[in-house]
């Protein structure tokens, strides 16, 4: 028996080892099948503009589905992040999804990327747990410190140039200018809006440098990643006339503007053949460039024809001169390059409707895009109201309207663009359909197309292909639609027209007639909110065609588009005078047409003219018979010791008080005046804590001065915008600041034996107005007997030395 025991000893021993490896390879292998995000190749920071990509340790697709949309079955995604970002998934490679933003990612921000746990490898691994990653935009950072400008009284204006827009609020209490000694400077700020320029200005007497230093927490406008460490910067202040920067600037469509910076305000007069700009091929300079300079504060503009994409030469040649009379001291010579055009795609055609046998060939123009992603999505007839409320079409993104039509065609179209060309190429909608095997166009349609590259660049158009033309007219009780033939100019008949709220709700439905007429009642009084008329819809066969209702509306602004609603029944009239102003002791014309409900002529009964005085009370009543025509005249005489003012008459029919017409006419004594009143100011602009004299002169008509006659006056300082003849597009000021008109003390005055006075005025100093302010200045000079003769005189008034405005500051000069 135990010869038996020591036999399986051993055979147990093997078994148990079997099943320990066996064990251990089946978690070695679980393990090895597990599909994880590849962290040694993710990347935690990216650029706002990057595509994000999420690279796994195992294939996921194989390698023809590359560059291919990711169809995936749950909202959001085979990625979700935390907060949301729109946009769309692509396989960027066999073992990598690729997200691309809607738009650029919020600078200095952080996101979570969770993986969906159905997330599966190509051989039907699973995704192991947890593989959430996280990722961020760079922070804030501060690049560059600038010596922006000097003042005439010796301070300087500093830049601190960030890498996104700061508000001013952030620096306030984070800042510290300091002397070369370790002195501190005191500072304000200029800059009064969130800007990636923010400008100072510092007391810095006649130092030569200043050191700024920035504390820790300042933010972006961006997002929460800020400044995380006190930083230093030193600047060297240049007491002359220099040159601080030159930069050119590209977009899509415009042309480069090149701006040159100086250290002091310039006189324009003195850019006259001192600034030349060159091309420059391999190092070499060409022949100068024809360019027109224009100085305004401390900057230089130069126009040309600058190309993209090229290097230039700019000189400054002594002879340029500062406001204050410094010269620039050595020629200077400077070297900048124009960038590339920012690439672009738009729809140069406005046009959406397209006759259904024509040519549908829609004009695309691009910049530095290579190649287009074209989509032609239908829009379901059921779902146009939904469309119409999602906005215009060039802002909206494939996710917000995919869901409310159907797919026909996704292609890819080369545009042979030329590099930092506008280049117009020509989408042949049936042609690039008919290659791809979808349907004809028909209906509401939207062509989208996008840049691969940069991929929230992309616009959107709605395309309608119709024969159906649509007319509506709407007036208060019915709506008429007539739909006709586009190809014939024929009414159609039994075309289905259907009428929609904007909350999509059915208002109306009919068909038209042999005359493609329809006419539909309005809503009943009282109808609930959001079911009036919207959207009218128009189907004969597979054709179709819309038209919003809201497309007709003309804008009543500034147009006085008020009056009466049209008469149902009764009567109405229009009343006037034949003259609106009257002496006492004259007899008044008055006339009115009368009309019933329709406008047909109203005759045969009399109508009153009731007149009142300008307290109110009854003056008199004067009976008429409309001619055949409907007009009815009377006449009323004002006594000449009537009261003066404003006499109201009403039209009305006897034995009824409402009245169906109105008019007025103003009984005045003419007095001719006796005297007159000049008054004369200092000319330009008048500063802080100014003292102004304002001068009177009173005389009589009949030519002697107006000796010993009293003139009082009223002056009052009110805002008033400051505005810059060469910075027409930029606003000055702070809209953020309140401030209430200051009315000044200025009393009475009497006039000396050359019939002159002055009013002496103090202009307080310290007020904060939004931006500039006016002197307004009323004086009235008085007769005898009390009556006035009024003069009236403004002045603009600045506040402070300097305006702020978002970019710049510009000097208030003194004319």
């Amino acid at each position: 028996m135990r010869k038996h025991l020591d036999a399986l000893v051993p055979i147990a021993f093997l078994l148990v080892n079997t099943l320990g490896l066996a064990f251990i390879a089946t978690q070695l292998q679980k393990d090895r099948h597990t599909l994880h995000v590849d962290r040694a190749r993710f990347r935690e920071q990216v650029a706002a503009a990057d595509p994000l990509r999420f690279p796994f340790d195992l294939p996921l697709v194989s390698r023809d589905q590359v560059g291919r949309d990711i169809a995936w079955p749950e909202a959001g995604g085979p990625i979700t992040f935390e907060p949301a970002l729109e946009g769309r998934f692509v396989w960027g490679d066999f073992d990598t999804i690729e997200f691309r933003p809607a738009r650029p990612l919020r600078s200095g921000s952080a996101w979570t990327a969770r993986p969906s746990p159905r997330l599966r490898a190509w051989d039907g691994s699973p995704l192991d747990r947890d593989q959430s990653v996280a990722f961020a935009t760079p922070p804030l950072a501060w690049t560059a410190l600038l010596h922006d400008s000097t003042t005439p009284d010796g301070s300087v204006v500093l830049a601190l140039r960030f890498s996104d827009a700061v508000s001013p609020d952030q620096i306030t209490g984070r800042i510290e200018v300091k002397s070369p000694r370790g002195e501190h400077l005191a500072w304000q700020p200029v800059t009064h809006a969130a800007d990636p320029e923010q400008r100072i200005l510092v007391e810095a007497g006649d130092l030569d440098s200043v050191e700024v230093t920035l504390k820790p927490g300042i933010r972006g406008e961006g997002g929460p990643r800020g400044i995380a460490e006190t930083r230093s910067l030193s600047v060297t202040l240049d007491r002359g006339l220099a040159l601080t920067e030159i930069q050119a600037s590209t977009s899509t469509w415009g042309h480069p503007e090149v701006s040159a910076r100086f250290t002091r305000d310039l006189d324009p007069e003195s850019l006259a053949d001192r600034v030349t700009v060159e091309p420059l091929l391999r190092g070499v300079a060409g022949a100068p460039l024809p360019v027109r300079a224009r100085a305004s504060s401390n900057w230089v503009s130069l126009q040309g024809d600058f190309e993209h994409g090229a290097a230039y030469r700019v000189t400054f040649r002594p002879g340029l001169r500062s406001a204050n009379g410094l010269n620039l001291a050595a020629t200077v010579v400077r070297t900048f390059e124009v960038g590339d055009r920012e690439p672009g795609i738009r729809f140069p055609s406005t046009n959406a409707y397209h006759f259904r046998d024509g040519a549908l060939v829609l004009p695309i123009d691009t910049v530095n895009v290579p190649e287009v992603e074209v989509s032609v999505l239908r829009i379901y007839p059921n779902n146009l109201v939904h469309f119409r409320n999602a906005g215009k079409p060039h802002r909206w993104n494939s996710d917000e309207y995919s869901n409310l039509g159907r797919p026909l065609a996704h292609l890819t179209v080369r545009t042979r663009s030329p590099r930092n060309a506008v280049h117009q190429s020509r989408l042949d909608l049936r042609e690039l359909l008919r290659d791809a095997g979808a349907p004809a166009l028909t209906g509401a349609t939207v062509v989208s197309v996008r840049d691969p590259q940069s991929y929230w660049s992309r616009e959107a158009k709605l395309v309608v292909v119709t024969d159906l033309g649509l007319l509506v007219k709407r007036a208060p009780k019915e709506t008429l639609v007539w739909v006709t033939s586009l190809s014939t100019t024929q009414p159609v008949a039994d075309a289905e027209v259907t009428v929609y709220s904007r909350t999509n709700q059915r208002v109306f439905e009919g068909k038209t007639g042999p005359d493609g007429f329809v006419r539909f009642a309005a809503p009943a009084t009282g109808a609930a909110a959001g079911e009036d008329p919207f959207l009218v819809v128009a189907a004969s066969g597979e054709d179709l065609t819309y038209l919003p209702l809201s497309d007709g509306d003309l804008s009543d602004t500034g147009f006085d588009v008020g009056g009466q609603a049209n008469l149902d029944q009764g009567y109405r009239a229009f009343a006037w005078p034949e003259r609106g102003i009257y002496r006492p002791g004259e007899t008044a014309h008055l006339s009115a047409v009368v009309r019933e409900a329709g406008g047909a002529t109203a005759g045969g009964f009399p109508v009153l003219f009731r007149v009142r005085k300008p307290d109110g009370s009854a003056f008199a009543e004067l009976a008429a018979t409309p001619s055949p025509q409907g007009i009815a005249h009377a006449d009323v005489t004002v006594p000449e010791y009537a009261p003066t003012g404003v006499y109201t008459i009403a039209i009305v029919v006897p034995g009824h008080d409402d009245e169906i017409g109105a008019t007025r006419i103003q009984v005045e004594d003419f007095l001719p005046n006796r005297m007159a009143l000049t008054l004369e100011a200092p000319a330009g602009r008048l500063g802080p804590g100014a003292k102004v004299a304002i001068a009177a002169r009173g005389a009589h008509l009949f030519g002697s001065p107006a000796v010993g006659r009293t003139v009082k006056a009223a002056l009052v300082l009110a805002d008033a915008p400051f505005a810059h003849a060469d910075w027409p597009d930029f606003q000055f000021g702070d809209p953020t600041r309140e401030f209430s008109s200051v009315r000044l003390p200025a009393g009475e005055i009497v006039l000396d034996d050359a019939g002159k006075g002055v009013f002496a005025v103090d202009l307080p100093a310290g007020l904060k107005p939004q931006s500039g302010l006016t002197l307004s200045v009323n004086a009235t000079l008085l007769e005898v007997g009390g009556r006035g003769v009024t003069a009236w005189l403004s002045r603009p008034v600045d506040p402070a030395p300097y305006y702020a405005t978002n970019r710049q500051i510009l000097r208030a000069k003194r004319r």
